[in-house]
């Protein structure tokens, strides 16, 4: 490559690290002056005016309807995050229903549907197509608002490729090393911010953690261990406030941690996981609920299982007591392993938590943060059934703020390496 295309590329890249900074300060805290832009970013005011004035040619910062009280002369007009007219659409598969939901930019939500389905056991193609038609009817009412639908991210209840394009293995939908994601994009509308596929579990966590981090307690929480049950066990961890993929992007299947030795043969092909001794469907079927799981599904049905074991019904204290007892051997070689400061419980563990954190008192002292110790540092997943979908919006919405250019919220052409911000390295 020439000297001259070296320096073009660096000045384009500068620049749009440096719009990032700026939608990154009023994303983060807030509505803001320029002033107060280039003194929280370093930038030279002269910069901040520059790219403040392209963001707002492109609709992604506008004036906020305040005004910060002046020092000297009038009042300084603050700008916040606009990008109302941009919109971020996440796409969840369970295996009884799907979800699809959007924000706009700054995370405001525009629109959100969920449908029960029937999800046939190793048929991707058919759960493909009904995705994509409901994918479809949210981009139909985005641009009847005159919001772009921008990007997608689909969500899968199974451990998924490190590149997202394939679902590597979903047993509870019986799909092993699947391309759901092409199947999906070969059936849905086009997205000019492109189309990317994760695992819930991890999704989830992240949702939860940044949650967690609005608690005044919990603002210097760096690392949290998610353990939730919904279609099987799935779970995420966050180190040093970032979420832990493992080498493969495959990290963490929790139902498959091996809990009893010789035990049962599991679909995985080893012996003993922990699906084989409390995966949803099982307990559901053990507790006397298969008529319930049959009709309302099968969250549905764990609802009815909690329910009934508080009321005393023998069949289902049976279940949960027993059930519990391998969730927390589970949860004691989680623990032990990544030495979290909290432990967040989503699904039915949710539900549970209180009897599920009667763990010994030595494994407890592992986990806590300042005033959030022992069983206090055991908490109930706060985000519900959204939250994978609300983290692949969260994670899509940091990448798209973090570089405007390269993710294609902001034009790129001749001479966009000559507007102030550009300075090369």
């Amino acid at each position: 490559m020439a000297a001259a295309d070296r320096t073009h590329l660096t000045s384009v890249d500068v620049r749009d690290h440096n719009l990032g900074l700026v939608l990154a300060r009023l994303a983060h805290s807030g509505p803001a002056a320029r002033t107060a832009i280039a003194l929280d970013t370093g930038l030279a005011r002269s910069a901040v005016t520059g790219l403040v004035a392209a963001l707002l040619e492109a609709g992604l910062v506008r004036a906020a309807a305040e005004h910060a009280p002046p020092t000297v002369g009038r009042p300084l007009e603050l700008l916040e995050l606009d990008g109302s007219r941009i919109g971020m659409v996440a796409a969840q598969v369970e295996v009884d229903e799907i979800t699809v939901l959007a924000h706009d930019l700054a995370g405001r939500p525009l629109w959100q549907r969920t449908r029960r389905v029937h999800t046939p056991i190793g048929d991707a193609p058919s759960i493909a197509a009904l995705l994509a038609d409901a994918v479809s009817s949210c981009t139909a009412a985005l641009t009847e608002q005159h919001i772009e639908p921008f990007s997608l991210d689909v969500v899968v209840p199974g451990l998924v490729s490190k590149d997202g394009s394939k679902v590597l293995y979903a047993l509870d939908l019986g799909w092993t090393d699947e391309p759901f994601l092409a199947q999906v994009i070969e059936r849905a509308p086009q997205f000019r911010g492109g189309a990317s596929m994760h695992g819930d579990a991890q999704l989830a966590a992240y949702a939860e953690y940044m949650t967690l981090r609005r608690d005044p307690g919990l603002a210097d929480l760096q690392h949290m261990l998610y353990v939730r049950s919904r279609t099987g066990y799935g779970a995420g961890v966050v180190t040093d406030g970032r979420l832990f993929r493992g080498g493969h992007g495959t990290a963490l299947p929790p139902g498959h941690l091996i809990v009893q030795r010789d035990g049962e043969l599991c679909d995985c092909g080893r012996r003993g996981c922990l699906v084989t001794l409390a995966d949803p469907e099982i307990l559901v079927a053990r507790a006397g609920l298969g008529a319930v799981r049959e009709s309302e599904g099968l969250h549905a049905a764990m609802d009815a299982l909690v329910a009934h074991a508080r009321a005393g019904e023998p069949a289902a204290v049976r279940t949960v007591t027993e059930a519990i007892q391998w969730i927390r051997l589970m949860l004691a070689n989680l623990i032990l392993s990544y030495e979290p400061e909290v432990v967040v419980l989503g699904g039915m563990l949710g539900d549970l938590v209180d009897d599920i954190a009667q763990m010994d008192d030595a494994l407890r002292g592992f986990v806590g943060l300042g005033d959030v110790q022992g069983r206090d540092a055991f908490l109930p997943a706060r985000l519900g059934d959204l939250a994978a979908a609300t983290g692949a919006v969260l994670l899509r919405q940091q990448e798209l703020l973090a570089a405007p250019v390269r993710t294609g919220l902001l034009p790129t052409g001749p001479g966009i390496q000559d507007l102030p911000g550009a300075t090369p390295l």
